[in-house]
């Protein structure tokens, strides 16, 4: 059964601004590209820690499945945020946040991953009006490696998590 999200939280909104090297205004092509890198790393260097991906729709993440599968094989917790519908994918294994429509996380895409060896965030806000084809729809947001600012992310999204988890 999915957990419920929070309407008005927004991972977006918590973005530290001011380092202007990690801002990027990007089609959702290259944006699938960064987070294929970082859930690599995580695979290839076989880290064990709790990923957080926001997918806007649960379904999006169908074509990249066995690699989240691969990561939550290796022991973290994999928790994915988006919008159930009908032709979700199985996701047995995966932690899933329902979305509902509405919920400012429904509107952002985001990939979280922090430990000690290997801090990595996506945090992004989608720019594109509704009914945009989905190869030209575009996000602005940032990639940084900021231990600090990955960590708030992380830190944030563990206590929102469980939050929902306990109540």
């Amino acid at each position: 059964m999915p957990i419920l999200a929070d309407q008005n939280f927004s991972l977006y909104e918590l973005i530290d601004w001011r380092n202007i090297y990690n801002i990027f205004s990007e089609r959702r092509a290259l944006l699938a590209g960064w987070c294929k890198t970082i859930e690599l790393a995580i695979i290839e260097r076989e880290l064990v820690t709790d990923v957080y991906a926001g997918f806007q729709q649960v379904r999006y993440i169908a074509p990249i499945l066995p690699r989240y599968r691969q990561i939550a094989g290796l022991g973290g917790a994999v928790w994915v945020f988006g919008q159930p519908d009908a032709k979700d994918p199985a996701t047995d294994g995966l932690n899933v946040v329902a979305l509902q429509p509405g919920e400012q996380l429904v509107k952002e895409w985001f990939l979280v991953v922090q430990t000690p060896a290997y801090s990595r965030a996506l945090v992004a806000h989608e720019l594109s009006k509704p009914g945009t084809p989905h190869s030209k729809r575009t996000f602005r947001g940032i990639l940084t490696s900021d231990h600090a600012q990955v960590k708030r992310f992380a830190d944030i999204l563990r206590e929102r998590v469980k939050t929902l988890t306990t109540t």
